[in-house]
């Protein structure tokens, strides 16, 4: 039970299960010579006390022996880290002492009975007696006795009581995995519903959700047991449970790790004043700097609260599988909340009693969880004895059957042979290829059947599943029975139990499942080290692994070579139209941190957000889009211009439309222009790149439905919306493209709050759309927005950007729409998105794009502004289109699968050794010739065939004699024409053929940059002559 982080020892840091392994019994922990001489260095000389100081106040009888109580063992551990802080004043022989007291299995044993966590009722003096207890053990058994300062630090409560909640968080937690396998029990014991395939991608749905989910779906993994009965609810309660847990163990350990330090001097700590001298024979006493005992008592609550959840859960199925009513199920004591007196002088006290009542709180969860266990395990030993008894009558039968089949075909075979004794040798001679070939049919079919048969029904080792419960959970009771010896047999009848096999062996009883859980007794039959959470932690990755279906997340999608091509030219147009226009790429991480996303998107984007779990202390998340780390990267390089593009992948959490290009994971295509220019300049420009790239890709006719914020601000202030209220409204009027007015205004007089008067006022200034320059001059005639300056100055940038898209021909492809709103909440000017017109493929908007001048000063630190516009390309959505159309032009053309590669080359005859080819490859991919060859020694002509069919358009043969003169042949296949040229003009006469040619300008271009290029040493030299 060792915990997730380190503790330190003094000034050493120690991996934490050499302290806590010895509360279990599994480990020893460990004190070595450095952190000796640092505590004796610090330790302070004192009077040896062999009674404790005047003020602490013992119980009597107390002593170390042998005790098998973790809330004892795990006290000793807290205290044994809080004594080995050096500054303390403690001497490195206690620390000594206790370490070799735990690894010998030794433990205060106290008088009272409820004061280790037998029970759910603890006081603050039986809390007291745990540490006093200790330190009294500790000066009965050093030579001399104990300082002052050190019977102080260990009769400090709060390393005992930060021990006992570490322990109880950690078993807490292993119990939540445990007790998923003991709720597969019961699901499979009851043939109860599965109620473990839900959507767990859901917003909503925790950590600890998410991960009983997934071991509870692996356990019952392909049973033949899950029915329609109740579901168990087993994966929310359990996700609850383990996330509270963890929870608590965290906040536990924090606290161990803490421990106390010594107060300032002469400053008060714990109602006392320190650096007093007492009078002769009374040492002085160390003063501690007290603790603030919230946060262990909110571990301790939160560690309750899982245990209670667990020990609900266990009663609650136990009683559906025995066929109970929900409310008769729970037959196990509840357990008591805790209620920690906060301000009291005795709250370090009261925190060993919470932690104490915590311990106990998990002690009632692990019998619940082992009863629920045990029970169900026996009802699946019940049925399974049923199945094999059933088997064994079905077995006999076939056997009986299979007897009659073998005397029936002996028959037949004898007549078979008699008429084919009597054919003519052709005759004979075609009925035994067609047997041949039937025999090779029917021995196909028959492994399949027999490979499919011992899939379902075998588990480890070939062991036979008679009862089809699932594999996860059959995997586990194989690897539970395997270590448990099997019991001696007094009869024949228990031997044959005994070794008819795992599959049909009895279950563990109630004991031993007790000992495989966290804070079990060690069991005769199990060792202490087989923790059920471990065991079952790795089969549920094992049987995960081998039974995994090779499925990929929902929303993403794999790309296969057919895919690929017609991506590729996609993103080289986009591409070329980004660098014509001047723009420079860049790339920025695929995780921000946290605060760089939120707050951005909306209250519907904010939904969308993919968080990662903590990372060393760093909250981060997976990108949105690119607009926002474009922003920070701004921010962050302190730029005040940049023309940028950027092609990148985004994650969204949305419910995926795969037909329609919405994905969760999807790449992006985005140009932005950042920097103070004239008005409207660069709105158009970026509007102008988007027509040219859509208009250079098969997708049909589109268009840009455009609006200004400033405009859609003013229909809001003039219906009557409050300011408070302004971007929740625009959310709602957003979807006007995907919903009819009526539910729109239903939602924002339902749900959004807006009075009926206003929302109709809304609809009647938003729902207007049509040719730019005639709506525009309407709305400009009309005074519609003669009240807001917002709007009319809105209204006279939309004048000046119309006259600028005019110019670059792109005004046609243009749709005032004053219903468009954008829902992200950084937008401040214009706002656009492209829209297909040819319905043939829906798939929504293809390019969206706006103006956005106050990002950037979200990441400055002096809150400068950088006013920036783009768009973003929907390329997925293009992909669907151009995919559609590509593959329903393939089914003529066969563009898709054609080779990659324009040259194959092939040897004519056998004569010619692979390393021939090999080198005439290489010639060819030198020169920038797509070709490649069979890795095949020899090439059957089978070869030469196939190279045909699949369609390179260009072959290149070498024979013997070919070789030999540097000659090569070349055959254009389309056009049935053959020439053999020489060696040195293969790559002329295949450019004449038509073969592109790719002169590796990329690499080229990058030793240029590198300065390897040719001509780059003299241009670095000139250029160095001229800046002297």
């Amino acid at each position: 039970m060792a915990f997730a982080t380190r503790v330190v020892f003094g000034n050493r840091v120690v991996p934490p299960k050499e302290l806590l392994a010895v509360v279990d019994g599994t480990g020893q922990a460990m004190f070595d010579a450095s952190v000796s001489a640092k505590m004796s260095a610090s330790a302070k000389a004192g009077t040896l006390l062999t009674t404790a100081p005047e003020g602490l106040a013992l119980p009597s009888g107390c002593r170390m022996g042998a005790s098998n109580s973790a809330a004892s063992r795990a006290a000793c551990a807290g205290i044994l880290v809080c004594v080995a802080r050096a500054g303390l004043g403690v001497r490195a022989e206690v620390a000594e002492w206790l370490c070799n007291s735990l690894n010998a299995g030794a433990a205060p044993q106290l008088p009272e009975a409820g004061a280790l966590g037998e029970d759910a009722s603890f006081d603050a003096t039986s809390a007291s007696s745990v540490s006093a207890a200790i330190a009294a053990a500790a000066a009965a058994g050093l030579e001399g006795g104990l300082t002052a300062d050190e019977w102080t630090v260990i009769c400090s409560s709060h390393g005992a009581a930060a021990g006992i909640a570490a322990v109880a968080g950690s078993a807490a937690r292993e119990l939540a995995v445990a007790a998923d396998v003991a709720a597969a029990l019961s699901v499979e014991a009851g043939r109860l519903g599965n109620d473990v395939a839900t959507d767990v991608d859901s917003a909503t749905v925790t950590a600890g959700r998410a991960a009983s989910s997934s071991a509870l779906r692996t356990l019952t993994m392909a049973s033949s047991r899950i029915g329609a009965g109740p579901a168990t609810g087993a994966a929310e309660v359990h996700g609850a449970a383990r996330d509270e847990a963890l929870a608590g163990e965290r906040a536990a350990r924090l606290e161990v790790n803490a421990g106390p330090e010594a107060a300032a001097p002469n400053a008060p700590a714990g109602g006392k004043k320190g650096g007093k001298k007492g009078g002769k024979g009374k040492p002085q006493a160390l003063a501690l700097a007290p603790r603030p005992a919230a946060s262990l008592a909110a571990s301790c609550r939160a560690i309750v609260a899982s245990a209670a959840e667990l020990l609900d859960g266990a009663a609650f199925r136990r009683g559906l599988v025995a066929g109970a009513a929900a409310g008769a199920a729970a037959a196990a004591e509840p357990v008591a909340p805790i209620r920690v007196p906060m301000g009291a002088s005795a709250a370090s006290q009261a925190c060993v009693a919470a932690a104490l009542h915590a311990l106990a709180a998990v002690q009632s969860a692990v019998a619940a969880v082992a009863a629920e266990a045990a029970s169900s395990a026996a009802a699946l030993d019940t049925d399974e004895a049923e199945a094999v008894a059933a088997a064994a009558v079905k077995e006999a039968a076939r056997q009986a059957r299979a007897a009659e089949f073998a005397a029936a075909d002996a028959e037949r075979k004898a007549k078979e042979a008699e008429r084919v004794a009597a054919m003519s040798d052709k005759e004979r001679e075609a009925y035994e290829v067609a047997k041949a070939k039937a025999a090779e049919k029917a021995a196909r079919k028959a492994a399949a059947k027999k490979g499919g048969a011992a899939a379902a029904g075998a588990g480890a080792a070939g062991a036979v599943n008679p009862a089809g419960v699932g594999r996860g959970l059959f995997e586990l009771r194989l690897r539970l029975l395997a270590e448990r010896p099997c019991p001696a047999a007094t009869t024949p009848a228990e031997a044959a139990a005994a070794g008819a096999g795992a599959g049909t062996a009895p279950s563990l009883s109630e004991a031993e499942w007790r000992a495989l859980l966290p804070l079990g007794a060690a069991s005769p039959a199990l060792p202490a080290s087989g923790r059920l959470a471990a065991m079952a932690t790795q089969c549920v990755q094992a049987v995960g692994a081998a039974g995994a279906d090779a499925k990929i997340a929902k929303g993403t999608r794999d790309y296969g070579p057919q895919e690929m091509r017609v991506r590729e030219p996609v993103f080289a147009a986009i591409r070329s139209v980004f660098k014509r226009h001047g723009a420079v790429e860049i790339d920025t991480p695929v995780f921000e941190h946290r605060d760089t996303l939120t707050g951005k998107y909306g209250e519907e984007g904010a939904k969308l957000i993919y968080h990662l779990a903590d990372q060393g202390g760093q909250l981060l998340s997976l990108r949105y889009d690119l607009t926002v780390p474009f922003a920070r990267f701004v921010a962050s390089h302190g730029l005040d211009k940049i023309k940028r593009f950027h092609i990148a992948r985004v994650y969204r959490r949305d419910q995926p439309q795969m037909t329609r290009g919405r994905y969760r994971e999807f790449y992006q295509c985005d140009f932005d222009i950042a920097g103070s220019h004239a008005l409207m300049v660069p709105d158009a420009e970026v509007i102008s790149v988007a027509c040219e790239i859509l208009g250079s890709l098969p997708i049909g006719d589109f268009q840009f439905k455009l609006n200004h914020r400033g405009v859609l601000d003013g229909c809001l202030e003039l219906a009557g919306v409050p300011s408070g209220k302004v971007r929740t409204v625009c959310s709602s009027i957003d979807k006007l493209d995907k919903e009819p007015w009526a539910d729109v205004r239903e939602e924002l007089v339902g749900e959004k709050g807006v009075s009926p008067d206003v929302a109709d006022a809304i609809g009647r200034l938003v729902q207007r759309r049509g040719e730019p320059m005639a709506l525009l001059a309407e709305l400009e005639s009309t005074s519609v927005f003669s009240g807001s300056d917002k709007a009319t100055s809105a209204l006279a940038e939309l004048r000046v950007l119309f006259g600028y898209l005019e110019a670059l021909g792109c005004l046609h492809r243009i749709s005032l729409d004053l219903s468009l709103a954008r829902g992200l909440d950084y937008y401040s000017g214009v706002i656009y998105e492209a829209v297909l017109l040819d319905g043939a493929v829906a798939v929504g908007s293809i390019a969206a794009g706006g103006r956005y001048d106050s990002l950037v000063g979200m990441f400055s630190a002096s809150g400068a502004k950088v006013p920036c516009v783009g768009v973003s390309i929907g390329i997925e959505r293009v992909f669907a289109i151009v995919e559609a159309k590509a593959r329903a032009a393939d089914a003529a053309t066969k563009a898709l699968s054609r080779p990659p590669v324009d040259v194959f080359v092939a040897a004519a005859g056998g004569g010619v050794p692979l390393v021939e080819r090999l080198r005439l490859c290489k010639e060819l991919w030198a020169a920038g010739v797509r070709a490649e060859t069979p890795f095949k020694e020899k090439l059957e002509r089978r070869w030469l065939e196939n190279a045909l069919e699949a369609g390179y358009p260009y072959m290149c043969l070498l024979g013997e004699s070919e070789l030999a003169e540097g000659k090569v042949t070349v055959k254009d296949i389309a056009n049935t024409e053959q020439v053999t040229v020489d060696r040195a003009d293969l790559v002329a006469t295949l450019s004449r053929f038509g073969v592109p040619v790719d002169a590796m300008e990329a690499a080229s271009r990058a030793r240029e940059l590198a300065g390897e290029g040719p001509g780059a040493k003299e241009a670095v030299a000139a250029s160095a002559a001229g800046e002297a």
